[in-house]
């Protein structure tokens, strides 16, 4: 749904209203014999069910067995029998109560604003004002969509209304980013030196080749040529072990619209490249221009490839942390890390065990990674250092390494919502919607990421239709793929790199 209206035409009270129509229905739905579920309330149950965090928050588990004809008095009757594996109710973990699953779910209606920054507070005031038996919370971190969906599954309140800010598209203090990661090899060869040193030009004849070409030199005493070596770096892919080719930047065309932005980059899908200006990679600028892929050629790509489907592709990039957190936070390297892992494998690893504690870890080691906190393997100095590592060449040679805490997590809170709550929300409302009206922009992706968390999501704003005709495609295509779909059209023809919209045949 969307409404377009002016500034003060009632945009906020009208979706305050949708959601308390919704929360209505999600109320009654328990109590109302024969009421045919809609597709939503269908969905968000089943979906908190299936989350083993969410169905935590309910405190369920689930029974298996058979469900029996109802009872004389219309009640359901279940046979509890494990080996089906099929589920037909819930258990309440502290009563033992018996849930069908539609009526389990949350007490309260999760819905979700997203709205400018400047604007949340007033918008939650609106909400007091318009619908007081709703609860509101303030988002500021990602580990406050937790508290709010706990507060979903027990609040009394119709809904449970949580209100986050366009600008909380990334992570906030310690952010990430991206590095490339792919295997890099040395090989050194031999070529005839064609520029030796001024003084050493008395002691050599050149060498001409068929056509009279100078090539090199040798030396006039001995009728040795002169050599000199150089080291060429290529690099291969981590998954196939194949060598990596790329069409170097000067073929390139020319981009004007390019930004260098790390988290931007990673959300573009790579164009097709003409495969007859490919030649081998030698210079990791190459790698840190952009992230690459490398489409392996193996087994599973040609049953792909028979089939018609979308070849596999393996990332020469991983996910890394910000140039700050990695200066506050230094990592070692995984050779070091490993040279570590095998000197405290007794006792365990991310818990500090004292010598006289060794013979019970040995013994129990359950009784000690039980208790164990998640900790980080850092290079430090001799007095600091609980970790000694000698060098196998040089027993004489010692490194130190202690255990301390990790780096905070770095989640955006729209990117938590995805990766841990997909479709656990009920109604998103993206208030002045107009402002993700972009191909590939943070806020964008972000709004994008609200409707995909939700089962049904409204767009409000007084300009769903300005801005340039791309923007708008893209804009519309986020609110309803479906729609576009049936047309024929794919989210990549309105890319640049395809024909402008502008020259579409009407």
């Amino acid at each position: 749904m969307a409404i377009q209206g002016e500034p003060g035409t009632g945009k906020t009270r009208l979706s305050v209203a949708t959601a308390a129509r919704q929360a209505y229905a999600w109320q009654q739905h328990r109590t109302m014999n024969g009421y045919t579920q809609p597709q939503w309330m269908r969905q968000l149950r089943r979906t908190w069910l299936k989350n083993p965090r969410t169905r935590a928050m309910l405190h369920l588990e689930p029974v298996y067995g058979e469900r029996l004809p109802q009872n004389a008095h219309g009640e359901a009757q279940i046979r509890e029998d494990k080996s089906t594996r099929q589920i037909v109710a819930y258990r309440r973990i502290d009563s033992g109560e018996l849930v069908l699953p539609e009526q389990a779910g949350p007490l309260s209606l999760p819905v979700l604003v997203t709205t400018p920054k400047k604007v949340t507070k007033e918008f939650a005031r609106e909400i007091n004002a318009a619908w007081p038996q709703a609860e509101t919370i303030m988002v500021q971190r990602y580990d406050d969509i937790t508290y709010w969906l706990q507060r979903c599954a027990v609040s009394e309140a119709p809904a449970v209304i949580a209100i986050c800010s366009h600008s909380q598209s990334q992570p906030r203090g310690s952010g990430r980013s991206w590095e490339p990661a792919m295997l890099e090899k040395h090989s050194t060869e031999h070529h005839l030196v064609t520029e030796p040193a001024a003084e050493l030009l008395p002691e050599l004849e050149g060498i001409l080749d068929p056509h009279d070409q100078l090539i090199g030199y040798r030396s006039r005493a001995t009728g040795e040529p002169l050599m000199e070596a150089r080291t060429k770096t290529h690099y291969r892919c981590p998954d196939c072990f194949g060598l990596i080719l790329g069409i170097p930047d000067r073929l390139q065309p020319a981009k004007t619209d390019q930004r260098d932005d790390g988290s931007e980059l990673l959300q573009q899908e790579d164009e097709e490249e003409n495969e007859s200006l490919k030649s081998v990679v030698t210079s990791r600028g190459w790698f840190e221009k952009k992230p690459r892929w490398c489409t392996c050629v193996h087994t599973r790509n040609a049953e792909r490839t028979r089939q018609h489907q979308k070849s596999l592709r393996t990332p020469l990039w991983t996910q890394a942390r910000v140039q700050t957190t990695q200066q506050k936070y230094p990592s070692i390297s995984y050779r070091e890390w490993t040279q570590v892992i095998d000197t405290v494998i007794q006792p365990p690893l991310r818990k500090r065990v004292s010598v006289d504690h060794v013979e019970t870890a040995q013994k129990d080691p359950c009784q000690v990674l039980s208790a164990r906190q998640a900790t980080r393997i850092t290079r430090t100095s001799e007095g600091m250092a609980t970790i000694q590592v000698h060098h196998a060449a040089d027993p004489l040679s010692v490194d130190y390494y202690d255990q301390i805490a990790p780096p905070p997590d770095s989640f955006g809170v729209y990117e938590y919502l995805i990766r841990f709550f997909e479709g656990c929300v009920a109604l998103s409302i993206v208030d002045e919607s107009h402002n993700g009206r972009a191909q590939n922009s943070d806020i964008a992706r972000a709004l994008h990421r609200v409707m995909r968390a939700a089962q049904s999501h409204m767009l409000t704003s007084g300009t769903h239709y300005g801005g340039d005709v791309a923007s708008f495609y893209f804009y519309w295509y986020r609110f309803n793929p479906r729609f576009w779909k049936r047309l024929g059209l794919t989210w990549c023809q309105g890319r640049c790199n395809h024909e402008p919209i502008e020259n579409w045949p009407p």
